[in-house]
C-alpha cells in the first residue's frame, strides 16, 4: 500500500501536515529547491513534524500567528537570515527551533516554548533578541553545542526541569 503526504488548508487559514492511514509525517512547509524570500505567518501553521523545515536558503522567517508541531516548529539545516516571532512558536515533543545552519537572529517578542529544548543550537546563530518567553518544560530552554554571538534579554528564559540556557560548543 502506497503512503502518500498529506498537506491540506482548512477554512480558518491553518495548514496542517499529518496522519494519513494512522500515519503523521511531513513538514507543513518545506523549503527544498532553491532560495526563498521571507515567509510570513499570519496564521496558524501545524504539523506532525515541522512547522516550518528550511533545506536551502530562506531570507527569513516572520511568524505572527502560531507554528505548531511534534518535533520542531522550525527546523532549518541550511542557511536563514533571520526569525523573528511575535506569535507562538511550540513543539510538543521535542524541540521549538532546531538550528543546524547558519541563522542570523532570532527575536523573539512572545512565546517561544517546547517539551525539549526551546532552542536547540549545533550551527551557528549571529544573535538571539528576547523581550518575551524562551521556555523548556524538561530540557534547557536554549541548548547550544555550535556557536551564539551575541544572547540580549529582557523578557523570561526559563526551565522547569534544567538549566535555563546551556553552553557546550567546543
Amino acid at each position: 500500500m502506497e503512503r502518500r503526504r498529506s498537506c491540506r488548508r482548512d477554512r480558518r487559514h491553518t495548514f496542517r501536515a499529518g496522519p494519513f492511514g494512522g500515519v503523521t509525517y511531513g513538514a507543513a512547509v518545506t523549503i527544498i529547491g532553491g532560495n526563498a524570500g521571507t515567509f510570513t505567518n499570519n496564521g496558524s501553521v501545524a504539523s506532525g513534524v515541522a512547522g516550518v523545515e528550511n533545506r536551502r536558503t530562506i531570507s527569513g522567517i516572520v511568524n505572527n500567528g502560531i507554528l505548531s508541531a511534534q518535533t520542531a516548529g522550525i527546523n532549518n539545516y541550511e542557511s536563514l537570515g533571520f526569525i523573528e516571532n511575535s506569535g507562538t512558536i511550540i513543539s510538543t515533543t521535542q524541540d521549538a527551533i532546531f538550528n543546524q545552519g547558519p541563522l542570523g537572529t532570532i527575536s523573539n517578542s512572545n512565546i517561544i516554548t517546547a517539551k525539549r529544548n526551546a532552542i536547540n543550537n549545533t550551527g551557528s546563530i549571529g544573535a538571539i533578541f528576547n523581550s518575551g518567553t524562551i521556555k523548556s518544560s524538561d530540557y534547557e530552554a536554549i541548548y547550544n553545542a555550535g556557536t551564539i554571538g551575541t544572547i540580549s534579554n529582557s523578557g523570561l528564559i526559563q526551565s522547569e526541569n534544567d538549566f535555563a540556557i546551556k553552553n557546550e560548543s567546543h
